[in-house]
């Protein structure tokens, strides 16, 4: 969906007529694209998907100010969206639902974890339960930075944080490629490897600890805690 929000944003940007801005949603349709896939397998294509939105809405709205063409009943036509995404049934009142009235954006705010919203609290539950307050005091996000991993200067955000060296700072990852990310910079790294997939898979580094339950992870850590 991230395209066509894309679209119609940078259609207004640019003052698209009505025509033009339907066409640009065309444009963009002709462009939807992505998989979960690459969330299960941790890698680097879920953030290539989001960037990939941005830049093909900007680009559909720019080939519709120069008057190039789309299907225009891209919803709710035969081979629309919602035939091709939801063909077992979909209400498209809520297409115009708070048109106007309603924006979401003024709901948008910094993640405190870097997973989708609906986890934070279930997040929160399981750092409580599992005793794990006292281990992770500090929250931080790579918005400080301008930049996401691999890039070493997101990983540096822990040490310019914590003020402590490497050494001392317990990186802990959902995701395989993150935690290899990790050790290739120098912090003692632990997998919180829900599936169990072999380490070996990623071609690089093994993280030091690798559990399936932050239960695991507090055990871990706590050969780190201060004494």
């Amino acid at each position: 969906m991230g395209v066509f929000g894309a679209a119609a944003a940078s259609g207004k940007l640019l003052g698209l007529t009505t025509e033009q801005m339907i066409h640009a949603l065309g444009i963009a349709f002709s462009q939807a694209a992505g998989n979960r896939q690459c969330i299960i397998d941790g890698a680097l294509t879920k953030r290539l998907q989001a960037g990939q939105a941005a830049s093909s809405g900007v680009f559909a709205a720019s080939l519709a100010a120069e008057g190039f063409t789309a299907a225009q009943n891209i919803f709710l036509g035969r081979f629309g969206f919602f035939e091709l995404y939801q063909p077992n049934g979909y209400d498209p009142e809520k297409l115009l639902e708070g048109l106007g009235s309603t924006f979401r954006g003024d709901e948008l705010s910094f993640k405190p974890y870097a997973c989708g919203r609906p986890q934070h609290a279930m997040l929160d539950a399981a750092i409580r339960g599992n005793g794990l307050e006292s281990l992770l005091p500090t929250v931080i996000s790579t918005h400080e930075a301008r930049t996401y991993k691999p890039d070493p200067r997101a990983y540096g955000l822990g040490i310019e944080a914590l003020r402590l060296p490497r050494e001392r700072i317990v990186f802990a990852a959902f995701a395989g490629w993150d935690a290899a990310g990790a050790k290739l910079f120098g912090y003692p790294t632990y997998w919180v490897n829900r599936l169990q997939a072999p380490a070996e898979e990623l071609g690089a580094p093994a993280a030091d600890g690798n559990g399936r339950t932050l239960t695991d992870l507090a055990a871990f850590m706590s050969a780190f805690a201060p004494r």
